[in-house]
């Protein structure tokens, strides 16, 4: 009885592996840490982002997942930009520009250096980014810089101020900022666009942060120190950038 059951055990372990094999797929590597190791940098802007301005800036905005953290490079190798992380995306929706399936998104750090208020990204997340196509001088792979370049490239226009994390709560689609300014700022002053009063989004961001403790934390410790709305409703700022990019294909748009 027990050389049956030993053998029946050896059978689903070689059928369980050849499966695995046969897959061909092998693990996507996740970010190594969303904090950097030696520090954290505090950064500096000059430019304030309205919603208007990052419509207009951005070369592609769309609703991305994070399907795989694929390097980093640090600031002696890319002495353009400094530290940056390397991310697989696939795209969800595509609201202005070019569709892809996938690209390669950056963002600003790296496993050993992330700025203030900007966990690195990880698999799983879904954003909502306004971003703009990175030049081939500036996004070389890492470990081997100024030899290879990633195609599809993009970064955000503004670093983080202009990111949002995309969240559902009760069957509706949010967008999250973390901030309290900037584009927020604008487009909270949006009539057009639906925003979460105080105790929903309090419901809100508890939900999220269950998901992602660090941004959750970073949301609701803006949210304690402002009034301002926090949680936008996914539809309505989608409508309303398809609105605003209409018109200036028409040339409708005061300049």
């Amino acid at each position: 009885m027990k050389k049956t059951k030993t053998i029946a055990i050896l059978l689903i372990v070689a059928i369980s592996l050849t499966i695995a094999g046969c897959s061909g797929e092998s693990p996507k590597q996740d970010t190594p840490s969303r904090i950097g190791t030696q520090g954290i940098i505090s950064g500096s802007f000059e430019n304030y982002y309205t919603f208007n301005d990052a419509i207009e800036q951005a070369d592609l905005i769309v609703d991305l997942t994070i399907i795989e953290w694929i390097g980093e490079s640090t600031e002696k190798e890319n002495r353009t930009i400094g530290e940056q992380t390397y991310f697989s995306a696939k795209i969800n929706n595509t609201i202005k520009g070019k569709e892809y399936d996938t690209i390669v998104l950056t963002q600003h750090g790296n496993s050993e250096w992330t700025y203030t208020d900007d966990p690195l990204y990880r698999i799983g997340d879904r954003l909502f980014l306004f971003l703009k196509e990175m030049p081939y001088e500036e996004h070389r792979v890492a470990n081997a810089p100024y030899e290879k370049e990633y195609e599809n490239a993009f970064y955000s226009v503004g670093t983080y101020r202009t990111a949002f994390s995309i969240w559902e709560y009760n069957e509706k689609a949010y967008l999250l900022s973390r901030f309290d300014w900037g584009i927020a700022q604008s487009i909270a002053g949006d009539m057009s666009i639906e925003k979460a009063d105080s105790n929903t989004m309090e419901s809100i961001v508890k939900s999220y942060t269950g998901h992602d403790q660090l941004i959750g934390e970073l949301i609701a410790t803006e949210k304690m120190d402002n009034a301002l709305g926090y949680a936008f409703s996914y539809d309505d700022v989608v409508k309303r950038i398809s609105d605003i990019t209409k018109k200036e294909e028409f040339g409708a748009v005061a300049k």
